[in-house]
């Protein structure tokens, strides 16, 4: 035997027109079902005891109007459905094997989705917190790797600077140097002028005057 249904949700369940209750019966959806047993008292009278059976839906009749229920005792029937002795609930009657949709209470739907959106959210979360744990994971190497960049960047840029300096000033010259180079430049003694030349006679001229003599 297994613990009854709660009242709520029998109540809730025989709240559920037919039509409803056909449309979403489905296998592998775990039934309590009531039957009612003679027991014997102690003073001889026999009395009628109900007591809850749990078992597993196994097949459902086209249209959902029957269903068979295999206990588990081990032993199985035929039953109509929807049927006020036949309750779909799994609370310490097992576990479903497919979605129980409709004959969970309203509250119960919204609780789980909930949670299942909670669930979703954590998930999400534990991603994200992964993902940062390998970023974070990763970024030492990259820490150590970046130093090595910098200082190599700032000696190229002082070369640079330095060759730019050379180029642009000339080495200075220093005071020997500089007076050798202007003594060097002095301007040499002007040479004494040379008479004009005298312009050259003709030679019938000299002849003329050797006669005249």
């Amino acid at each position: 035997t297994v613990p009854p249904p709660d009242a709520e949700l029998v109540a809730y369940m025989r709240r559920l027109s037919v039509k409803k209750q056909k449309r979403n019966m489905a296998a592998g959806l775990r039934v309590k079902v009531r039957f009612a047993t003679k027991v014997r008292k102690r003073d001889g009278k026999v009395a009628t005891k109900l007591k809850w059976y749990g078992g597993l839906v196994t097949r459902v009749s086209t249209g959902g109007s029957k269903i068979r229920i295999k206990y588990d005792d081990g032993t199985s029937e035929v039953s109509k459905f929807p049927d006020k002795d036949v309750i779909v609930d799994e609370t310490g009657n097992g576990t479903h094997r497919v979605a129980a949709g409709r004959f969970i209470l309203p509250a119960l739907r919204a609780a789980a989705r909930e949670e299942k959106v909670e669930q979703v959210n954590r998930e999400k979360q534990k991603e994200i917190v992964e993902k940062k744990q390998k970023k974070m994971e990763r970024s030492p190497s990259k820490a150590l790797k970046e130093p090595e960049n910098n200082e190599k960047e700032e000696k190229e840029a002082t070369m640079a600077e330095l060759d730019s300096k050379r180029v642009s000033t000339p080495p200075a010259k220093s005071p020997k140097m500089a007076r050798s180079v202007s003594a060097s430049r002095k301007r040499p003694p002007a040479s004494p002028k040379s008479p004009p030349a005298l312009p050259k006679r003709d030679k019938e001229e000299e002849d003329a005057a050797t006669k005249d003599e």
